[in-house]
């Protein structure tokens, strides 16, 4: 992760896990998580990712009634 360029990628490990988890919950039918009909997962996964690993609760967001409100830096 580079928390500068707030910027994340999966490790080849965490992409293997990430692959066995989507065809787990049939989001990934067969293949390659970067094949090219996965452009749109891939870009949910990595903002998921990036959500997670880089960004704090009540620092950089806000939850309010169950929406998320990016806060102004």
């Amino acid at each position: 992760k580079d928390e500068k360029q707030k910027t994340v990628t999966l490790t080849v490990t965490g992409t293997e896990r990430m692959q066995h988890l989507l065809q787990s919950a049939e989001l990934l039918k067969a293949g390659d998580l970067y094949d090219s009909e996965n452009v749109s997962l891939v870009h949910h996964v990595q903002e998921a990712l990036r959500a997670h690993k880089l960004f704090t609760r009540d620092v950089d967001y806000l939850v309010n009634n169950g929406r998320v409100v990016i806060v102004d830096e």
